[in-house]
Order: C-alpha cells, then sequence, then structure tokens
C-alpha cells in the first residue's frame, strides 16, 4: 500500500524549489568565492565592531545572540594563566551597568536559557557569549544587546567580584581533574609542543586562579577587548534587520575606537617527523581506546579549488569510516568502533583523528587494523564503488540541505556567522553550496579522494594514544605496532575485500494485503490503519521540514526483565543492504529498556524502499509471520563487553538477536507473532558461555524451550497468557528453531 502516492502538497516542495531543478554553475579552480556572508545584514561601525543581522523565524519568536571575540588563553603571559576563563566569569558577575549577578537574574526572568557552559565558552583563541533570547516583547531584545554590550568593554573587576568568581572557577578546574580531563590535557599538550599553545590551557592554573590580583585580570581585559577584534551576531524573528543594526548601534556606537590596539599575534606549531606516543593507564576510563591524530596546516577556504578540496576530503572520511564500520561488525573484530574525522585544534592547525573503542588488551590490535586501512587506502586507493557511495551520501545531505533552508535554525546559522568572523570561513548561502555539490562531486575522482590518506602518514606530526584501565600495551608496543606497519608498506599489502551490491531488496514483490480498519484522530490530525496481517500503521503530515518521511517500526515487550550483563542491544545491518539506502535514508536503532525500535529518516520518494528495508530485513518481527515462520542461528559470539546479533540469511528467517554483554551472561530474545495474537515470545538465558537452545511452538498459548549447558541456567518464556519457568540440566541442542 502507498501512503505517500503521488506529490502531495503537504509533503513534497513545490518544483521551483526542489534540488533537481537547480543548474549548474560555470565555475573555475581559480575563481574566488563571496567574502560578503549571504543573507545577513553585515558591516562594521565607526569604532571596529563587526555585526551581523538577518532575520529567521525558526524558532518563532526567539533570537539567537553572540558575542565573538578574537581572544582566547594563548594571549596570556604567564602570570595571566587562566585570566581569559576569569573574564568570561567575571561578565555574568557584574559590570558597570548590572550588579550582583543581575545579568543572570535577568536571563532567568525572561525563561533564556542559561546554564554552565552553555552561554559562553573560552578556547584558546577566541572568547565567545552567547544568549538565546524570546522576542515577543521589543525591549527584551534591547536589553540582551545591551548586555553583550557590557560585556564588551564594562566588565566590572574588583577585589569583591574576583574573589566570588574565584570558587566557581575553581570548582571548574577541580572538576576538569578527573581522569577523562587529565588525559585530553596530556594529548593536547604532546600535539602542540613546541607552541604556546602546549602552555596555555583555556582552565589555566590552579595557582594563578587562586592568587591572580584584580589588577593583572583588568590589564589583560583592558589590552585584548577591543572593537575591532569582536562581532556582533544576531539571528532571529525580526520583523525586519535594519532596526535590529539601529539597537546594536544604539548599544556600542558609545564605545570608543583604540587609536593603536595591539594587533593579535599568530603563533605557529612545528611539525615533527617522529611520532610522539602515550600509553595511558586509569583506573576510571570506561575502557581500552586508541586515538591516532597527525596535524596539518590550516588553509583558509577562499576559491572554488579549495571547497573542491573540502568535498574530497569529507568523501575520504565518508569512505574510510565505512571500512572500518565493516571491519567492527565481522567476527572477533579488532575494536568495538571506530572513526575518523578533520577537527579545526587552533586557528593555524586541524588534525586528523582515527578513535576507536576496543576490549581489554586489545589496543595494539586496534592501532594495527587502523594504521593497515590507511595504508591500504595510500597503496590502492578506494574503488569507484566507494566513491560512488561517498558521492551519493554527500549528495543526499546538500539536497535534505536545500529543501529545508527554510526551516534552518537560528542558533545554527548564527554558528555560521560565529566562524565567518573568527576564521573567515564563507558564508554562500545553501543554494550556492547545493550549486557546487551539484557541479563538483560528479568529477571528484577516486585517486584524488584517496590521496587525503597522506595526512595519515605517522612521519607528519603523528601522536597515538591509548588508554586502559589496566596497564597492557606499552609504549615500546605501540612503536612496534608502526614499524610492523610501515614494512607491509613497503612490501605489499591487499587489496580491500569489495561487496556487490544488489540492485534491490525485494525482488519478489509480495501479494498485497487490505485494511481492515482506518480510525481518524482528529485532535492530533493523524490516521491509524489496521491492515490484514495485523499490523497498524499510523501516520501525520506534517509541515515541520520539507521533504521529510520519518519511519518507526516498533516491537513491544511487556517484560520487567529482558536485559543481562552490561551491554546495549545493537543490530548490525548486512551491509549490501545498507548500501542501497545510500541518498535515501538514516536508519537507526533504539533500545530503551522496555521495547525495541527501528525507524529511518528518508524523502517522500524513498519511502518504498525504506519501508522494505525497515520490515524485511531489520526488526519488524511479525514479518516472519507474513513470509513463514522459520528462525536460523547463524552465529554466536560471546566476551567481554561484545554483541553480536545473528542476521537471517532469506527473507524467510525472522532477525535472532544474540547477545553476549559480558564473559559470565547472555540473552537470546525470540521475537514473533504467535498465530492469531499479537504478542512476542521473549527467552532470556542467564549462565556461563556456551549453552544451546531448542524451542518450538506447541499451542498458541504456550512455548516450551529447553536449554544445554553444564551449569543448567535458568529460561524464562514470557508469553501474553501467562509465563513458564524451566529450570532444565539437559536438553536437544539445536541450529534452528521452527515455529
Amino acid at each position: 500500500m502507498d501512503l505517500l502516492s503521488g506529490e502531495s502538497p503537504q509533503i513534497l516542495s513545490k518544483s521551483k524549489r526542489r534540488f533537481r531543478s537547480l543548474k549548474l554553475v560555470s565555475v573555475n579552480d581559480d575563481d574566488v568565492l563571496p567574502e560578503t556572508p549571504y543573507g545577513v545584514d553585515y558591516g562594521r561601525l565607526s569604532n571596529g565592531l563587526t555585526y551581523y543581522v538577518r532575520s529567521n523565524s525558526k524558532p518563532k519568536m526567539r533570537a539567537a545572540l553572540a558575542l565573538a571575540v578574537k581572544v582566547g588563553s594563548v594571549l596570556e603571559e604567564e602570570e595571566e594563566r587562566g585570566v581569559a576563563h576569569i573574564v568570561e566569569h567575571l561578565a555574568f558577575s557584574a559590570t558597570k551597568k548590572y550588579t550582583n549577578h543581575d545579568i543572570v537574574k535577568f536571563l532567568e526572568s525572561i525563561g533564556a536559557e542559561f546554564g554552565a557552559c552553555q552561554n559562553a565558552v573560552t578556547s584558546a583563541d577566541e572568547t565567545v557569549y552567547e544568549l538565546f533570547v524570546p522576542v515577543d516583547k521589543p525591549e527584551l531584545l534591547s536589553q540582551s544587546i545591551s548586555v553583550l554590550a557590557e560585556f564588551s568593554s564594562e566588565v566590572r573587576v574588583s577585589a569583591s567580584d574576583l574573589e566570588k568568581e574565584r570558587g566557581a572557577v575553581l570548582e571548574e578546574f577541580r572538576g576538569s581533574r578527573n581522569a577523562n580531563g587529565r588525559m585530553q590535557d596530556a594529548h593536547w599538550v604532546l600535539m602542540m609542543e613546541g607552541s604556546k599553545y602546549a602552555e596555555r590551557l583555556p582552565i589555566g592554573l590552579e595557582k594563578v586562579i587562586r592568587t591572580v590580583t584584580p589588577e593583572t585580570v583588568k590589564r589583560f581585559y583592558n589590552k585584548w577587548y577591543h572593537m575591532q577584534n569582536m562581532a556582533l551576531i544576531a539571528v532571529g524573528d525580526f520583523p525586519d534587520t535594519q532596526s535590529v543594526v539601529e539597537l546594536i548601534k544604539t548599544h556600542f556606537e558609545d564605545k570608543t575606537l583604540a587609536l593603536d590596539p595591539p594587533l593579535i599575534p599568530q603563533f605557529t606549531v612545528p611539525s615533527h617527523e617522529e611520532p610522539r606516543y602515550s600509553s595511558f593507564v586509569e583506573s576510571e576510563a570506561a575502557g581500552s581506546a586508541v586515538m591516532v591524530s597527525c596535524n596539518v596546516p590550516m588553509v583558509e577556504l577562499k576559491t572554488v579549488k579549495d571547497y573542491r578540496n573540502l568535498l574530497a576530503e569529507s568523501m575520504f572520511f565518508h569512505a574510510l569510516n565505512q571500512r572500518f564500520f565493516k571491519l567492527s561488525r565481522k567476527n572477533n573484530p579488532p575494536y568495538f568502533s571506530c572513526s575518523a574525522a578533520a577537527d579545526v585544534l587552533v586557528s593555524t592547525v586541524k588534525a586528523y583523528i582515527m578513535t576507536s573503542s576496543c576490549k581489554q588488551n586489545g589496543t595494539t590490535e586496534a592501532l594495527e587494523s587502523m594504521l593497515i586501512e590507511v595504508v591500504r587506502v595510500h597503496v590502492h586507493g578506494f574503488s569507484e564503488r566507494e566513491i560512488s557511495v561517498a558521492r551519493a551520501f554527500l549528495m543526499s545531505e546538500i539536497e535534505s540541505a536545500y529543501l529545508e533552508r527554510d526551516q534552518m535554525q537560528s542558533s545554527n546559522l548564527r554558528d555560521d556567522y560565529i566562524q565567518h568572523f573568527l576564521r573567515n570561513e564563507p558564508v554562500v548561502g545553501i543554494e550556492y553550496e547545493a550549486q557546487l555539490h551539484k557541479t563538483l562531486l560528479p568529477y571528484i575522482s577516486a585517486s584524488e579522494v584517496s590521496k587525503y590518506s597522506e595526512n595519515f602518514r605517522n612521519s607528519l606530526s603523528c601522536v597515538i594514544k591509548t588508554i586502559e584501565p589496566q596497564a597492557a600495551a606499552t609504549v615500546d608496543d605501540l612503536k612496534n605496532v608502526v614499524l610492523r606497519v610501515n614494512s607491509l608498506e613497503e612490501g605489499s599489502i591487499g587489496l580491500w575485500d569489495d561487496e556487490k551490491i544488489p540492485e534491490e531488496i525485494v525482488s519478489v514483490e509480495p501479494n498485497p494485503g487490505h485494511v481492515l480498519q482506518q480510525l481518524e484522530y482528529s485532535c492530533i490530525g493523524a490516521t491509524e490503519m489496521i491492515l490484514s496481517n495485523g499490523i497498524r500503521v499510523c501516520y501525520k503530515c506534517t509541515d515541520f521540514f520539507d521533504d521529510q518521511l520519518e519511519q518507526s517500526w516498533a516491537a513491544c515487550i511487556q517484560l520487567g526483565k529482558i536485559m543481562t550483563g552490561r551491554g546495549s542491544t545493537e543490530h548490525a545491518m548486512h551491509m549490501s543492504k545498507e548500501h542501497i539506502l545510500v541518498g535515501w535514508n538514516s536508519p537507526g536503532w533504539q533500545h530503551p529498556g522496555r521495547h525495541e525500535t527501528r525507524s529511518a529518516s528518508t524523502r517522500p520518494e524513498g519511502a518504498q524502499l525504506s519501508t522494505q528495508c525497515t520490515c524485511r530485513k531489520s526488526m519488524f518481527w511479525s514479518a516472519g509471520t507474513v513470509l513463514g515462520g522459520h528462525i536460523q542461528v547463524v552465529k554466536y559470539t560471546t566476551g567481554s563487553g561484545s554483541t553480536v546479533h545473528a542476521m537471517h540469511v532469506s527473507e524467510e528467517h525472522v532477525l535472532v538477536g544474540w547477545n553476549a554483554s559480558s564473559e559470565d551472561s547472555f540473552e537470546l530474545r525470540v521475537l514473533a507473532e504467535p498465530c492469531e495474537t499479537r504478542a512476542y515470545a521473549v527467552i532470556t538465558c542467564s549462565g556461563r558461555r556456551g549453552p544451546c537452545w531448542s524451542a518450538s511452538q506447541r499451542t498458541r498459548s504456550v512455548l516450551d524451550a529447553t536449554v544445554e549447558d553444564v551449569s543448567g541456567p535458568t529460561v524464562e518464556v514470557a508469553y501474553s497468557r501467562g509465563c513458564q519457568r524451566h529450570s532444565n540440566q539437559g536438553g536437544a541442542a539445536a541450529e534452528d528453531v521452527k515455529l
């Protein structure tokens, strides 16, 4: 049944708004991207303050404001370490106009978002103050801009103010001294070694926080907080932008222009050829992990060539992460999860980063697997199929962004303008970005993408870190792994085992059912249909987002106990089926405790494809009743924290989930729709590893089960009409169960 047949005006965009109607642009690599930010009233006051003002109605009657200051902890002298962060705290404490935390009281009184790490952040290169305020009353916007104006030049730094804030800053300092904070700081120092950044962590030094004088804080504030170093950004539900510009002038134009302000210096980070290593043993660590980071120079996005390189880089990370994901879903994987990304560290440097979480004593295996995969890309490159998947993914992302451009949140737009001011990141508008994607993506080759693996070479400012709860891998072990992988690169390394993608999920269309009953819920504008196989479908048309369809299929389990051990349930989709969905869906699993949900987000045109994948190839358990009731156990693996799930091998098989969440327990759940009921049968076994089981449905109300295991585990059989418990010392082992 096609619930979304045709092109409903309630769901699909008008043709003139559609992505496919966008024309390609004629560009050359050396063409300069627009420097003036798109869609915003942009300018500079006579005193040097830059401003950005844009009207945006998402959400209604709200505005996202920010004061961005190009002043961070790297500008501190030795006796000032931590002062940039202290200034941020003092701003909310008292200014010339507002005293005794009046700013906090004002924000709370109007229902503005306020809290720790929510309204301001201090980093090495900048400090950003943010407000998200209601604007249903004109005076609220004026008062909010007035608050930011006070932050810019009127922060009060008295002895009493400083003493009141020392405690809060010290508490934040102590909170950052946990295991995670200590390891992050140590890794930062290794990456930044030889530069001032290594010695200027924003949190500062405890000694300075305790003893710094008001005069020192005031000197830092007066030296660097000048209008030329600041920008005021306002994005919100404004009737017009000019009135907001006038408010900015009212509150900021009387601020004096500094005649000879000090220039903001640029600090370099020295490169190094030999990898640096750190092996952390931390009892508080949640598990074992590996991180590989390589510093590369920060390149400003100025030309079309730079934009093309950015797209190629994004394709590289997508293709590499797909390989990592597939490796994590194999038998005895080298890690539980692994991902790669680029991250801006400071104004002059960004890092290529790979991180993985792995089993205890498995850090060297995880590291070797990560490095080998990068070497494999460097030697053989990505296949054309991998590149086509990455290309389709990026095209789908920009299409969604374009079709939903009128639903962009004000806070996201504000953040774009913040980065334009701080890092000269161009804001060219989503329409031009979409045109660039359509123009450039088809011509980005596999070799062009694969070359980004060179940025992970361990001779390029590489830092390797491992984290373990108990001592296992040493620095020498890590060095040996790197040497071993380097020798592989010099010798030979095999091609990636690529897989074939089927052309379709369902090769033979099933016989259609019919609607037994249709219910209308006018109070919420929803419709529910009860189908002939017992499935209930509920749908609602909204205008929240253009061109988006959300699907959710739930298997409800009315049991108090459905989990054993520490782990959570996670299902691996069959990879070839997943690739069919590239450009259409964002699939996901949820297991909140009493139910499981398979969900997908897709464009309306992809509704049928998404439904086929969701129903047939995931956790829509009642499909087993429609297609035949044969459950086959494919594989079982246990181990500390590992989770492996058996997948069906044909359309007639219902999913069987094996969960081995600890060494001493496992969970087996069989969910199928028994005959004329809508209940689900669930088996939970607790015992040592290695049990075998068999079960058969003998009647509509009883599910009998036996388990074979030397320790005689308990088997719980839950059913809507009752619950039986069997304690078995033996039983017939079976590889499959027939309903």
